[in-house]
């Protein structure tokens, strides 16, 4: 089974934070396809925190916890625009004849 037709959307992401003159930045940044659904849900972090899931991101490609995503039409010079990877899971289809990483995007 195929999905590749499925991923019609194209995600930015931060793939590591640096800090210049004391602050925070994204590092390099590098682009995703997959399929990208609004999807509101209370995610329960592993120290106990709860934030709001606004997204759900399925994909190929495995993007990091915390990580920086930026949604199609925001800017990638203004961080707070970004949304953050809450969760991800990996998920197998048909027997794992197909494979793809789901991620939970929030602030």
């Amino acid at each position: 089974m195929d999905l590749s037709a499925h991923w019609i959307d194209t995600v930015t992401y931060s793939t590591g934070l640096t800090f210049v003159d004391g602050t925070m930045t994204p590092s390099d940044t590098t682009t995703a396809i997959g399929r990208l659904e609004e999807e509101f849900k209370i995610i329960t972090l592993a120290g106990g925190q709860e934030r709001t899931g606004t997204h759900r991101f399925a994909s190929e490609t495995g993007i990091p916890l915390q990580a920086l995503v930026w949604l199609p039409d925001a800017d990638t010079d203004d961080q707070g625009q970004a949304l953050i990877v809450l969760g991800r899971r990996y998920a197998k289809l048909l027997g794992g004849e197909y494979s793809f990483y789901e991620h939970t995007l929030g602030r």
